[in-house]
């Protein structure tokens, strides 16, 4: 009789537990050797042609054939400058004339190499000559100047070309090369990448995808020839749909959010009727910019953008997969505990699951307890065995080098923290406790929701436990998801992630995940005015029936209602990622691979720390080539079969000396490559990171985000807004809720405030519908907070003080006699004895084409033009050694009709 699945899951089950574990001593678990007489007979469960092992009553593994494990030994090629994406634009050549746009490729190889050279897709080709630290584990490069295509002339406009470049580098018979689909614009810069919402879409599914492009700081385009179009895999000849983007604030027509501020947007449907897709498909759209450069009209296209069309997953397919790999894991577990060795188990286990129906391959590699699946649907999975590996443990950090001449201040001090509750020492102890500089995790500790948002932090921490795995994927699978194959003559494998063909790390993350849970979800959502996303009512105390979206989605506003009110659906991100090949499928939860990093990370994560705690975390070199790629200054690593408690312990010894002594990684750490044996950690990238900085960050949001600070609700960077310009390049965004974004803005940021610092300013500018008709009113009065907080005793210091209020009104900026507020005795409301403190002859008018109300008949709002909040003397704070807190936050006084915004220039300490 054949076992079903979850009988053979059970008995894999407790023979696991009940086993004596050669990685144990002594101590049996819950039950004692004993127990395992008391199980049902297995033999009664299987067909007659299976071998049993009888003293552990193993289940049986047909013999498959020799299994051979993976060769791990990387060699990754990654271009980092002038850009690490895909595809990306750069400002070279003229429009007419002899110089031909050109610019030289710099970069890094994970792996040793002994040749390397440069190809393009028009027939240049040039060898680049090899470094001298070529035959190191991790070295730069930068090659000549690289000729890319030139400028056409189509009518009376010049057209850019896209040109794709190849960087190859070699090592005997072993080739390894990374590609960029690259734009020349001459005399033209984008100063933002043209994105796509969402970037992966099924192919079954009819789906609406929102296209922004962000050209603030441009002055030179036409405003009205903004256009959106799909081209061909050369990104030179335009296909398929096109349409022209707009700045309108229509979000039901255009999709645009909110008008005048420079952000274009447009929205296609794929998938439709009139819109075929395959499965397998990639996608290409750009947009193309009209401006009048070197005395000609000039047609500027951005850099292409990839929109992928997978498969969905059925909920069987997706069961199946768990199924597999939960039977799979229990059958590793029982080979360990009752004592085959670590490298026979993880053969054994790779014949059991060649054997399973949905399985395509299988495979483990060498130096490592992962073992990996592809499934026949596409999906990725991957096993470890229940009890955490042993290792060795390190050697306390000593110092062995000199300090950095500069050291680079972190962007931001919120962290990413992935770890295992079994097997580690948790990260966000250490990262809870420490006080100055004062980290902050970022959302729920090693979660993919928290994963996804990594661009905004400083610190990555990732992976108490993890390996490696694919490094024996067939070139057949491979090429049938368009990942790397390690075919230079094969199309470059620049749109998924996966640009390595040698093995890809897996980091554990803490979500647990079940296949019935992801496929249980309502099939439209809204949005709350606090942004959370229901479906239909949502719970209250009133509404206890009400219905939350699930966590595993994410709401998609696609346009708005004539209200204003949002309207999306619900996707399914975690679904997509594993289609995508970022995600793999685990027991009970997910792991993370390099290109979910590739896709999430940005490229542009700045000047940033990782440690990655996981064992042999720079044996395959795939995650931390991808995360030195997106911008991080430093990553730490190791070869060794570190265990997951020591690795993690490791971890917060490392950050606390370079927190508490002042270093610098490279002064307690060797390179990658360096022969110094005190203990097992290493270090690629700048080694120069200070993260003992713990003022403010990005107090000028110089970075043109929000990096460094936790914001929630409409919370926003730009350049410029309808006329308003900060005094730098950027400024701050916050509403009580415009456009799509029906939360009021909220941002924060947690520092120490240093004994020299002793004086806090600000300036704003406050927009508002309120203004005029509803001055003085009882239940129009929306304001403006920004004050510091000492965490310590709770105590606040109000730097938006104005008089007896500690916040900035509406009512404050009124004519003491307009409206309402002329009944205020000596021009001050009742409510508000400060009514007109802050007005100076006139509000000035909103231009109209800017208003960002919902609903109005007239659209009339007013602004207070460029104010500066008085002087706030903090003296009392400075040099405690303890953190503050600083928020900026707008909030509504009722009228969820009449919104808002309030800009906020550099906030400077002194």
């Amino acid at each position: 009789m054949k076992s079903t699945n979850s009988e053979l899951l059970s008995i894999l089950t407790c023979l696991t537990v009940a086993a004596c574990c050669q990685f144990c001593g002594n101590d049996t678990g819950t039950y004692s050797p004993s127990d395992v007489s008391k199980q049902p007979e297995v033999a009664d469960l299987v067909s007659d042609d299976d071998v049993w092992a009888p003293d552990c009553n193993i289940p049986p593994i047909p013999d498959r054939g020799p299994v051979a494990l993976d060769d791990v030994e990387p060699l990754i090629v990654k271009i980092v400058s002038p850009s690490p994406a895909p595809s990306f634009s750069v400002q070279t050549g003229n429009v007419v004339g002899n110089i031909a746009p050109t610019k030289p490729l710099s970069g890094f190889v994970f792996g040793r190499y002994d040749k390397m050279w440069v190809e393009t897709d028009d027939g240049f080709q040039i060898d680049v000559e090899v470094p001298v630290d070529a035959d190191r584990p991790f070295s730069y490069f930068q090659t000549q100047p690289i000729p890319f295509r030139g400028t056409v002339k189509t009518g009376d406009k010049y057209e850019a070309q896209a040109t794709i470049v190849r960087v190859y580098a070699q090592k005997g018979d072993r080739v390894a090369y990374d590609a960029a689909l690259v734009m020349a614009n001459p005399g033209f810069e984008f100063p933002g990448r043209l994105r796509a919402a969402p970037d992966v879409i099924f192919v079954a599914e009819p789906t609406a995808l929102s296209f922004t492009l962000d050209l603030n700081r441009v002055e030179n385009f036409d405003s009205e020839q903004v256009y959106l179009m799909e081209t061909d895999e050369t990104c030179n000849v335009k296909v398929g749909l096109g349409e022209f983007m707009h700045d309108d604030g229509d979000p039901a027509d255009s999709g645009d959010e909110v008008a005048e501020d420079r952000v274009y947007t447009r929205s296609l449907k794929l998938c439709g009727d009139d819109d075929a897709c395959e499965a397998g498909q990639v996608r290409l759209f750009r947009a193309a910019v009209t401006s009048e450069v070197q005395g000609e009209l000039l047609v500027a296209y951005t850099p292409c953008v990839a929109v992928r069309i997978v498969e969905s997953l059925s909920p069987a397919d997706c069961l199946a997969a768990q199924t597999d790999l939960q039977e799979a894991g229990a059958v590793y577990d029982a080979l360990l505990a009752c004592g085959d060795s670590t490298e026979e188990a993880r053969k054994s286990t790779v014949s059991f699951l060649k054997g399973r129906a949905g399985v395509a391959e299988a495979g483990a590699s060498e130096e490592n307890d992962l073992i990996w699946v592809a499934f026949e649907s596409g999906v990725l999975g991957a096993v470890q065995p229940t009890e955490c590996a042993p290792g060795i443990a390190t050697a306390l950090y000593e110092e062995i080098g000199e300090t950095p001449a500069s050291p680079a201040l972190p962007d931001s001090r919120l962290a990413v923290a992935s770890f295992h509750d079994e097997c580690g020492t948790k990260w966000d102890e250490f990262v809870s406790e420490t006080q100055c500089p004062p980290i902050e995790q970022l959302g729920h500790a090693g979660r993919v929701t928290t994963l996804r948002r990594m661009s905004e932090a400083g610190l990555l921490f990732l992976g108490a436990r993890g390996g490696f795995a694919f490094g024996g994927l067939s070139k057949e699978y491979r090429s049938s998801k368009g990942y790397a194959t390690g075919d230079p003559t094969q199309p470059a494998p620049i749109w998924t992630g996966w640009e390595s063909d040698g093995a890809q790390d897996v980091v554990w993350l803490t979500d647990e995940f079940s296949c019935e849970d992801m496929f249980k979800g309502p099939e439209s959502c809204h949005f709350r005015m606090d942004g959370k996303c229901c479906v239909g009512s949502c719970p209250s105390e009133d509404n206890p029936d009400g219905q939350w979206c699930p966590d595993h989605l994410d709401c998609v506003v696609v346009h708005a209602a004539e209200n204003g009110a949002p309207i999306g659906f619900l996707y399914d991100r975690s679904q997509a990622d594993l289609m995508a090949g970022r995600l793999v499928l685990g027991r009970e939860g997910l792991g993370a691979l390099p290109a979910f990093v590739n896709r999430y990370a940005n490229f542009d994560v700045g000047n940033q720390f990782a440690f990655l705690g996981y064992p042999g975390s720079f044996k395959a070199g795939a995650l931390a080539s991808e995360i030195v790629a997106a911008g991080a200054n430093t990553v730490v690593g190791t070869k060794s079969s570190m265990d997951a408690e020591n690795a993690e312990k490791s971890g917060v010894e490392l950050v606390t000396q370079l927190i508490e002594d002042d270093f610098s990684p490279s002064v307690l750490l060797p390179r990658l490559g360096d022969g110094y044996s005190g203990h097992d950690w290493r270090y690629v990238g700048a080694g120069s990171v200070q993260l003992s900085h713990s003022g403010l960050i990005n107090s000028d949001f110089a970075n043109g985000d929000l990096r460094g600070w936790t914001h929630t609700g409409d919370a926003r960077i730009m350049a410029e807004w309808c006329g308003q310009y900060p005094s730098e390049k950027y400024m701050l965004l916050i509403s009580t809720g415009i456009g799509y974004t029906v939360q009021t803005g909220f941002i924060s940021q947690t520092f120490c405030l240093p004994e020299d610092k002793v004086q806090l300013e600000a300036s704003y500018d406050f927009i508002s519908h309120e203004f005029i008709d509803q001055c003085g009113g009882d239940g129009y009065n929306d304001d403006f907070q920004m004050f510091l907080e000492d965490l310590t005793t709770g105590d606040k210091i109000a730097v938006s003080k104005v008089g007896a209020s500690d916040a900035v009104t509406v009512n404050h900026h009124c004519p003491p006699d307009s409206g309402v507020c002329g009944n205020c005795p000596e021009g001050g409301n009742p409510l508000d004895c400060d009514c007109g403190a802050l007005y100076e002859e006139t509000l000035e008018p909103w231009p109209l084409e800017c208003s960002f109300m919902a609903e109005d008949s007239d659209g009339f709002a007013y602004h207070s033009t460029w104010r500066q909040l008085l002087p706030v003397n903090v003296s009392a704070l400075a040099g405690l050694e303890r953190p503050l807190r600083l928020i900026l936050e707008v909030n509504s006084d009722g009228g969820l009709g009449f919104p808002t915004s309030v800009l906020v220039d550099s906030i400077s300490l002194k």
